[in-house]
């Protein structure tokens, strides 16, 4: 097999599969992931697990159209190519096709070692065997399948200290296929969303990505009406809760430019044109979502007394919006 540059197999020392070495210990493990990693080959075998070690680098040309067709074309994926999670994928459907057994594939770590790529990474190889079977045409479902994961992505990641996409929440995707071991559609079961990331986020960290890019974004087009009269992003309450800039750029939240707010924009208003939701959902989605931000920032006062008996001074249990303003944007935000 021709492959690209840097998926050479791997040398003796630091075997593919770590069941080859000759002894198998914590110190022998840890050094031959190492001896990859520097070697710029992310993943490796330990019998049918595939082991991924972060390279924090993106190689185009590791997951190119050519270098999923070497792994679809290839008899055994798994003993004659590279590691890879195409080739996880790919047994996984060849089992499908060969029991019509469901399949699983497991993919878990800490936070930041690549858990959500590699998922896209498997999706898209899938998408690519199901266009194969289709003559080289992606099918329209299979296209709706790959555009869930940017829209999952804008309302379920965020940016933490350790990771500047961290999905906040656990996912269960299930991927349908007809007798004929087509690819019919997906079902996605979401579970545990860090709901308290909304309204407060620690040190260093961020909201979720679409509440930065709708307030940071320079996009007008579906946008809703209330955030031109909504503070700054950078002034909004639930959008700083954590943040460490003391000056952030204007109009963008800490760590987030406006180039990047306008990207997830951009990828977010196209993943909900591409799985059928209509303009006036997408505007509810967006207004919902500047309500929320509209809501963090009414804030409340002991109100005056009305009793003549208390005199002047406020009722120590009674409080009002400390800015009526504040409290009819998030009214009208809402309506």
């Amino acid at each position: 097999w021709i492959l690209p540059f840097g998926m050479e197999p791997a040398a003796s020392n630091h075997p593919d599969d770590l069941v080859a070495l000759p002894t198998l210990t914590d110190g022998t493990i840890l050094e031959a992931l190492r001896l990859r990693h520097e070697g710029r080959q992310p993943w490796t075998y330990v019998g049918t697990i595939c082991i991924s070690v972060n390279p924090f680098e993106w190689f185009p040309e590791r997951y190119a159209p050519d270098t999923m067709a070497s792994y679809h074309a290839a008899v055994d994926a798994h003993a004659d190519l590279p590691p890879h999670p195409f080739a996880v994928a790919k047994r996984a459907l060849r089992a499908l096709e060969a029991t019509g057994d469901s399949q699983s594939v497991l993919v878990s770590g800490e936070s930041g070692a690549g858990k959500t790529e590699t998922v896209k990474i498997c999706m898209r190889y899938c998408a690519f065997v199901d266009g194969e079977r289709g003559g080289g045409r992606m099918g329209a479902t299979t296209a709706q399948v790959l555009q869930t994961n940017p829209l999952l992505e804008a309302f379920g990641n965020a940016q933490t200290i350790h990771n500047d996409n961290s999905s906040r929440f656990g996912k269960y995707i299930q991927l349908r296929y007809t007798a004929q071991n087509a690819q019919a559609g997906a079902h996605i079961a979401t579970y545990l969303l860090e709901r308290s990331r909304v309204v407060a986020q620690a040190d260093g960290e961020r909201n979720f990505h679409a509440l930065c890019a709708l307030m940071a974004t320079s996009a007008t087009e579906g946008r809703p009406q209330i955030v031109d009269e909504l503070p700054r992003a950078s002034q909004c309450r639930y959008l700083t809760g954590g943040s460490d800039h003391a000056a952030p750029a204007a109009g963008a939240p800490a760590g987030m430019t406006r180039a990047e707010a306008d990207e997830m924009w951009e990828a977010t208003c196209d993943a909900m044109a591409a799985l059928g939701m209509s303009d006036g959902d997408c505007a509810a989605v967006w207004g919902a979502a500047a309500a929320v931000i509209a809501l963090g920032e009414i804030t409340f006062a002991p109100a005056p007394g009305t009793d003549p008996g208390d005199g002047a001074g406020a009722s120590p249990d009674r409080f009002a919006p400390a800015d009526a303003g504040a409290l009819d944007r998030a009214a009208r935000a809402l309506c």
